[in-house]
């Protein structure tokens, strides 16, 4: 998995150099360079312990490692033993019965760190079919979503919040 590059992102926290600034002409140094990195933190990693791992990667009390404000810590993991997964995994089942539901990790950032005071069952799924094609322009030029995965997810919520709105 970790030879995959879209396996390897499930196994570990992932490190992306997402703006790099320094210089302003091709035959002088820079005197300052900046740099935003994007992490995307395995779950019982936190923000404090990938400072320290940067901070000891660089070694270089020269280089400022700052966080940017908004940053989260992972939200925990939900259980799967309980009854919300157990809807989760009743729609999935539903509305795509050839695939095998398991638990995994959604490696996209996602809002549910904006739920953790409303619940405990915090799920980070998409019922989207992403093919290899698909993969590569997440986040990428041309970004979208094939029409029948659209209705594919219209379908899965629609059914979810019927089978978790109590008795019809």
């Amino acid at each position: 998995m970790e030879k995959g590059a879209q396996t390897a992102a499930t196994i570990r926290t992932t490190t992306a150099l997402t703006i790099f600034n320094a210089g302003n002409k091709e035959n002088v140094l820079p005197g300052r360079a900046e740099a935003t990195v994007n992490f995307r933190l395995l779950p019982g990693e936190t923000e404090d312990s990938v400072i320290a791992r940067v901070r000891s990667v660089i070694a270089d009390d020269g280089v400022r490692v700052t966080p940017l404000p908004g940053n989260t810590n992972p939200p925990p993991v939900t259980s799967t033993a309980g009854p919300d997964y157990q809807a989760v995994n009743r729609t999935i089942r539903e509305i795509f019965p050839d695939a095998m539901v398991v638990p995994g990790l959604m490696i996209a950032a996602t809002d549910s760190r904006n739920y953790l005071d409303v619940t405990d069952s915090i799920f980070r799924f998409s019922p989207v079919r992403a093919t290899a094609e698909d993969l590569n322009r997440f986040h990428g030029t041309n970004e979208r979503l094939s029409v029948a995965n659209y209705a594919d997810m219209i379908r899965f919520y629609r059914r979810l919040v019927q089978n978790t709105a109590g008795p019809q």
